[in-house]
């Protein structure tokens, strides 16, 4: 029986001991964790340089020359947006304004000085322009 106690004494010491590894194990990888993660202050340096290298670059069009009528960019994120998103097709003024896009008619909505316009589908935005004698 002392034989018993004894292996189970020291199956307790070497469990303690493989514990105390574990925690220390992962101690160190917290810590090496935190070494390579990069610093805010470097990512809000590395976002504003390249908010200024965006806004220094030429925009490239990606419409045809034909769509040169429509308004340019006026300000620096005008001209980065455009990078990122093509022109929306321009469409004047037509009767049928079931063939309009949301945007446009959303336009014409707010160019006839309708209000409330936003929370409204294509349908209801349809109704509220032909209502107001469009």
């Amino acid at each position: 029986m002392a034989k018993t106690t004894k292996l189970e004494k020291s199956a307790e010491k070497a469990y303690d001991k493989a514990k105390e590894a574990v925690k220390d194990a992962r101690d160190l990888a917290k810590k090496v964790a935190k070494k390579k993660r990069p610093p805010v202050d470097d990512l809000k340096k590395d976002l504003k340089k390249a908010k200024a290298d965006l806004a220094t670059t030429p925009a490239k069009s990606a419409a045809p020359k034909s769509t040169a009528s429509m308004s340019a960019p006026k300000s620096d994120e005008d001209k980065a947006g455009a990078l990122y998103t093509p022109p929306l097709p321009h469409s004047a003024e037509s009767d049928d304004l079931h063939a309009q896009t949301m945007i446009s008619l959303r336009t014409t909505a707010k160019a006839k000085g309708l209000t409330g316009i936003s929370r409204l589908n294509k349908a209801g935005l349809i109704e509220r322009l032909e209502r107001s004698g469009s």
